[in-house]
């Protein structure tokens, strides 16, 4: 239980709020989706500072959940606990009363502790994939957790992964679920070969 507090608390420090508030004065909040994450920080100071929020946000998930899967001995409930607890506190981060970011880069961070790096191709060319097809945000993250779902069930079955996936997408379902609302909206495509 102590492992799921001090990952849980790891994974509720707002670095992108932090990183606006310190370096920019900016209330990341007030910007894009009104979310204390990422893309927003991106939006009101620039990819540099976005850039160094997002490692950090990574992080705060990817270090924790590496050290303890890999350095204690853990039951079953406590591997899918500690593997869960930096998503949880990321989305309701008691630093923001409870109204925290929409997991995505906690999320990443987890799957690439729990695969030792194995996503990482997969997480990334699966988001640029999507995100190059079609404009709905949220389908791109839960379409990028299916190729995850999808490498599992071919390569290593296993009903902890498995049950830290479920609860995953329940959370990013339940944080993205006024985007879900909105259909997939593909991107228009110039056809190359017109006049020819």
């Amino acid at each position: 239980m102590t492992w799921f507090i001090l990952n849980f608390i790891s994974g509720s420090i707002p670095w992108s709020f932090i990183l606006g508030k310190l370096i920019s004065n900016k209330d990341i909040r007030h910007f894009g989706d009104k979310n204390p994450g990422v893309a927003n920080l991106w939006k009101a100071t620039g990819w540099k500072i976005g850039t160094i929020g997002l490692i950090f946000d990574i992080s705060k998930a990817a270090i924790p959940v590496y050290l303890t899967i890999n350095y204690l001995k853990l039951t079953n409930i406590e591997f899918i606990l500690i593997s869960i607890a930096p998503i949880l506190g990321h989305a309701f981060s008691p630093f923001l009363k409870f109204n925290g970011g929409k997991s995505l880069a906690a999320s990443g961070g987890v799957w690439i502790s729990i695969s030792g790096g194995i996503l990482v191709p997969i997480i990334i060319i699966s988001l640029i994939i999507f995100h190059s097809l079609q404009k709905n945000h949220a389908w791109t993250i839960i379409l990028t957790m299916l190729c995850i779902l999808i490498f599992y069930l071919l390569t290593n079955f296993d009903y902890n992964i498995i049950s830290i996936w479920t609860i995953n997408i329940i959370l990013l379902i339940y944080k993205h679920r006024n985007e879900l609302i909105k259909p997939i909206i593909f991107r228009k495509r110039t056809n190359i070969f017109k006049g020819i």
